[in-house]
């Protein structure tokens, strides 16, 4: 048991390590991701301010899933959708972006739309996803239709 949870610390010491990486200290796979998660977000929510890398929120190498936190700069939109140096990164502007690379899939969604890039995610790791509030087995219909009438008669 105790061995399980020195395990645990040490995975999730580095994914924390993983998280705090700079676009510099990325290798050149997950740059590449990474601009192509740039170059996506600013086509779809890019407004007056450029978009560009914040942080990595979630990785699975096995599984070929990367979780982009991508947040507006100082740089104006005209600038190329790339990745800009010379931008500052504002941490409170919106929109922030959060982009789910699965395999050669990418979709972004804005930040505050926390459930559809959950469920991105928890797809690309072949897990259910879950809807509260959705059908049950109780709930679900037969092909027979309903028959109504008095309690006795049913």
């Amino acid at each position: 048991m105790r061995g399980f949870l020195i395990l645990l610390s040490v995975l999730l010491v580095l994914e924390a390590t993983e998280r705090n990486k700079t676009y510099e200290e990325l290798n050149q796979e997950k740059r590449g991701i990474v601009d192509k998660a740039i170059e996506k977000a600013n086509q779809e929510f890019g407004k007056q301010h450029h978009l560009d890398f914040s942080s990595i929120l979630q990785t699975n190498d096995g599984k070929g899933m990367l979780h982009v936190l991508l947040k507006p700069t100082s740089c104006e939109k005209i600038t190329p959708a790339i990745h800009q140096e010379n931008c500052e990164i504002r941490e409170k502007a919106k929109p922030q972006v959060s982009c789910v690379a699965c395999n050669e899939n990418m979709n972004c969604f804005l930040l505050k739309d926390h459930v559809k890039s959950r469920e991105a995610v928890l797809k690309c790791l072949g897990l259910n996803v879950y809807h509260p509030g959705g059908g049950n087995v109780m709930s679900l219909r037969g092909e027979n239709p309903q028959k109504t009438g008095c309690l006795g008669c049913v």
